[in-house]
């Protein structure tokens, strides 16, 4: 289970509350944003009661981070504007796991499974296990990422025609 971003706002409790019911899931948390050092050793104190946890470091090629994930996991409590990390989970057929929030239930899709942020931890475990335990569950769900991360408004043509139509836009404004 792959978690960008471990911060609290991105929801860090939630990741490591899952991590803590589930012992037999490796959890691989990748840093993203930069923190403080007050922040950053607090964190590093909660990840290290978590044997199944390991912490990466940020990186500019995220294409080694899923290539390992199985999962993605986005437990934000707080509004997301999207959540590029589901859209590009999804490129490689991983299933999100995700908070119904703000951006989130568009860049998920079918492809992954949505909580409310409100719900209780055990609704965030029997969505994990549904994914993890259930290889057919699994499957299917991958296959509907992989497939929304290729519907047509996300097609080479249509960014680069609406990227032309905002420029436009912009130049005649200007």
């Amino acid at each position: 289970v792959t978690f960008i971003c471990p911060i609290s706002t991105k929801g860090l409790d939630t990741a490591l509350r899952l991590a803590g019911r589930r012992p037999d899931i490796p959890f691989v948390f990748v840093e993203s944003w930069p923190i403080n050092e007050i922040r950053r050793v607090a964190r590093d104190l909660q990840l290290r009661r978590h044997a199944n946890v390991i912490l990466r470091k940020q990186t500019h090629d995220m294409r080694s981070i899923y290539r390992e994930a199985r999962l993605i996991l986005i437990p934000s409590p707080s509004f997301e504007g999207w959540g590029r990390v589901a859209s590009e989970a999804q490129v490689s057929g991983i299933p999100v796991l995700a908070s119904n929030v703000g951006g989130l239930p568009e860049a998920v899709g079918p492809g992954g499974i949505l909580i409310d942020p409100q719900a209780g931890i055990g609704s965030w475990v029997a969505a994990l296990a549904r994914l993890w335990d259930d290889s057919a569950e699994y499957d299917r769900i991958a296959r509907l990422a992989l497939s929304h991360s290729r519907r047509k408004e996300f097609a080479k043509e249509k960014l680069a025609e609406r990227l032309v139509a905002v420029i436009t836009d912009l130049l005649v404004v200007t």
